[in-house]
């Protein structure tokens, strides 16, 4: 017998920790995380659809994947949420905050504050979806061996900090 090769037959790498479906219909593991492969789709309620391309990250709320939407543009972040109900509200109160502050953002911001590109659920848990940022302040450290920043690095990063301050304080 002949074999044809297909999207289907091939193995899809599992990103979730845990990867035994438990809660949610088997969507999810024992920790309430939604299981995620590379290759599979988050479809937000307005038909934009992500294809898993990556894992960022893990935190207490949830993950962070890497994700490319079918239809082209640039990579996002999407993060999305435990499905526990404490975890969703709270969620739920970041997402609502930060499109309030994006829409006081132009195009060309120096706010320091995220661009929140939409937000919306996806079996039953919150999905947040960000622009990708090149690097977060761990992965600089951790670029560094933890030895440390320069005074210079310190100085931008506190100027950048205090930008988004000020923003905050003025909105």
């Amino acid at each position: 017998r002949d074999y044809q090769y297909s999207l289907e037959s091939v193995p899809r790498r599992v990103l979730t920790k845990l990867n035994v479906g438990v809660h949610n219909d088997g969507w999810d593991n024992a920790e309430h995380n939604y299981i995620c492969r590379v290759g599979d789709n988050i479809e937000s309620n307005n038909g934009k659809v992500y294809e898993i391309v990556d894992w960022l990250g893990q935190g207490t709320f949830g993950q962070v994947l890497k994700c490319q939407a079918t239809n082209g543009g640039h990579p996002v972040a999407l993060k999305i949420i435990k499905s526990k109900p404490s975890y969703f509200n709270q969620a739920r109160v970041e997402a609502q905050i930060l499109h309030r502050l994006n829409s006081r953002i132009g195009p060309q911001d120096e706010s320091r504050i995220i661009r929140m590109l939409e937000f919306f659920v996806f079996r039953k848990h919150l999905c947040v979806v960000f622009e990708l940022l090149i690097m977060n302040l761990y992965d600089v450290l951790r670029s560094n061996h933890f030895k440390g920043l320069s005074m210079t690095s310190v100085r931008m990063i506190t100027g950048q900090l205090l930008e988004g301050l000020k923003f905050l304080r003025l909105h």
